[in-house]
């Protein structure tokens, strides 16, 4: 039984949002939580992502489950939404590749980096997958977009600090 689940799980992390969306709205939160895990409690947390399309239907994005709730489980989990779709026009034989590159820019440490890492894996794509650059390329103002985010606090690794002025 436990076999069947993970089959619809896993069908329901690689799907395509392109038929749900676009999405007018994504709303993000965080939810924590007790698991067993290895015949004990742990606590946990669930990043759970919901879309809004334009006729106004809900779609749940994501729920991953990670240990804290920190910048890098958030990059990884926006990655990972955005590379669902970037698969869908990517080869399976070059999808490793292009998924280590495009990861790659959101480890990198500031905003020109990040782009830097966009165009060079834009160059990578372009004539060899052309359908991959197409949507890379139209996505090009959306995928590095968290680079204008606030930087996470140092005490609160994961939220977002605001100053009034």
């Amino acid at each position: 039984m436990v076999a069947d689940f993970d089959e619809h799980v896993d069908q329901f992390r690689h799907r395509t949002l392109g038929d749900a969306g676009p999405f007018t709205l994504v709303a993000a939160d965080a939810l924590t939580m007790k698991v067993r895990e290895g015949g004990r409690v742990i606590g946990a947390v669930v990043l759970v992502t919901t879309g809004v399309n334009a006729d106004g239907r809900r779609e749940i994005l994501g729920l991953p489950v990670v240990a804290s709730e920190i910048t890098a489980a958030w990059n990884c989990f926006f990655a990972d939404l955005v590379a669902t779709n970037l698969m869908s026009v990517t080869p399976k034989s070059m999808w490793p590749a292009v998924k280590a590159m495009l990861h790659s820019g959101y480890d990198q440490p500031d905003a020109d980096a990040v782009h830097a890492q966009f165009d060079r894996l834009l160059e990578y794509v372009d004539e060899k997958l052309p359908d991959t650059h197409k949507y890379l390329d139209t996505a090009r103002a959306d995928i590095p977009a968290f680079t204008g985010f606030p930087k996470a606090s140092a005490n609160r690794p994961g939220r977002t600090t605001r100053t009034n002025g």
